[in-house]
């Protein structure tokens, strides 16, 4: 199993392919998994690098909100390609991964070629009180259900209530998938994250 030791964590990586570099960040509880139908396309032309995140897949999983602020997951790419020898590529991300991405192009814009985002949010804007006051609200809510039932239940809650993405809604194989994706996401992970980034 490739491990690379950066700042202090154990990060899961594959490497396939040949070509110029292209990185492949996931999102917020996923893994290096919900890359698996596009590695094989991408490493026809491309030197293809997917990893676990701190807190996710087979990577190292801190307690602590703490160890999941954006500098650290964008570090910790910085340590990767350091460790990797690539000095320049193109970096892709989802969601969280997007966040990285771009944080990783601010901090590191000499080894960043290229950036491509998808489905990412514009970060947190302020909003009245009461919206906040509810949008904490839910968080700690569904933080409680997690604590009590765990991840999975969490998943078919959010299919259940029509809150998965509509592709997973229309698909039971998806939703299969969608359930065990969640199940398998280290709880450390999903707390850190979630409480660490807006």
């Amino acid at each position: 199993m490739p491990v690379a030791t950066v700042n202090e964590m154990n990060l899961y990586y594959e490497v396939q392919g040949e070509g110029f570099p292209l990185v492949l960040a996931h999102g917020y509880c996923t893994s290096i998994q919900m890359w698996k139908h596009q590695i094989p396309v991408f490493a026809r032309r491309y030197t293809v690098i997917a990893y676990d995140a701190r807190g996710h897949g087979l990577s190292t999983v801190p307690a602590g909100k703490e160890h999941y602020t954006l500098s650290k997951l964008v570090e910790d790419l910085y340590g990767l390609l350091r460790f990797l020898g690539i000095s320049e590529a193109y970096i892709a991300g989802h969601s969280m991964g997007g966040a990285t991405a771009i944080g990783f192009a601010a901090r590191h814009p000499e080894m960043t070629r290229a950036v491509l985002i998808c489905n990412i949010d514009g970060g947190h804007q302020p909003s009245d009180p009461e919206a906040e006051r509810k949008a904490e609200e839910d968080r700690r809510r569904n933080h409680q259900l997690v604590r009590e039932r765990g991840l999975a239940d969490y998943a078919r809650q959010q299919i259940a209530t029509g809150m998965a993405p509509r592709f997973i809604l229309e698909d039971e194989a998806q939703q299969q998938a969608y359930i065990e994706r969640y199940a398998h996401q280290p709880l450390n992970g999903y707390f850190g994250v979630g409480e660490a980034l807006p």
